[in-house]
């Protein structure tokens, strides 16, 4: 009798270090915590119908004219961008606002991030506010899984590696195997909980909680802190538009 190999969990911490052909069978976890992955999740809890991952704004806007009616959300230096409904605050998307809309939304980081991870067997996007939901979607899967970080400007955030180690711990409870970059970022989560157990504190700590914080943006901070506060897995579909599942 054969012995079923365990799955494994790897990370790569920058979109750069990706090569898209080695996500081919895998389940992907597409992850920009402070704020992409948590103003897309946030969007759909509260009823918005889809959400368009854009590269560009110019993109952006040629999606909200051939869709005739949409909303466009994003920022470019943590801002809000000129002419768009919607800035990357979770706070924005409220469901008096988003509920039934659909929202083409455009990052510095996230939605790249999300673009090169499609050849993936099934791209879902995480955040400590659905972390559990993710899990155990995930767990539902099959193949090997990969998280993928957006970093900030080609540069590794801790709050992705983070989330990283959470979900990686998750997933080694219920028998994966971690490979050494799934580890690395194992070890940053528990070590750096140990240290300061309140993740709003240890995001702010960070590189991109810092840019917020000098932004003015800790409200948004303590939302993207919320852990398991929804019960929504975004997904993105072979349209190129993320739904809830």
């Amino acid at each position: 009798m054969t012995e079923t190999q365990p799955r494994t969990v790897s990370v790569c911490f920058l979109p750069a270090e990706l090569n898209p052909e080695d996500l081919h069978g895998t389940t992907a976890v597409i992850v920009d915590i402070l704020r992409a992955s948590t103003t897309i999740t946030t969007a759909l809890s509260n009823g918005a119908a889809a959400v368009k991952p854009c590269l560009s704004k110019d993109e952006a806007r040629a999606f909200r004219t051939e869709s005739g009616d949409c909303l466009l959300g994003g920022e470019r230096g943590g801002l809000r961008i000129d002419g768009f409904d919607l800035s990357n605050s979770p706070a924005d998307y409220a469901p008096d606002v988003v509920g039934g809309r659909t929202i083409g939304f455009t990052t510095t980081n996230g939605t790249r991030a999300l673009l090169q991870s499609q050849q993936a067997n099934v791209v879902l996007i995480g955040a400590f506010v659905n972390l559990i939901a993710v899990a155990e979607r995930v767990e539902a899967e099959t193949g090997d899984v990969a998280i993928v970080c957006a970093g900030t400007n080609d540069a590794v955030t801790g709050e992705d590696v983070l989330f990283a180690g959470a979900l990686a711990r998750k997933l080694e409870s219920a028998g994966m195997h971690l490979t050494d970059s799934a580890l690395i970022a194992a070890t940053h989560w528990s070590s750096t909980i140990c240290e300061t157990p309140d993740l709003f504190e240890a995001l702010c700590q960070t590189q991109g909680g810092r840019n917020l914080v000098g932004l003015g943006f800790d409200s948004d901070i303590s939302l993207c802190a919320d852990v398991d506060s929804l019960n929504v897995v975004p997904q993105l579909d072979p349209d190129g538009l993320i739904r809830q599942t």
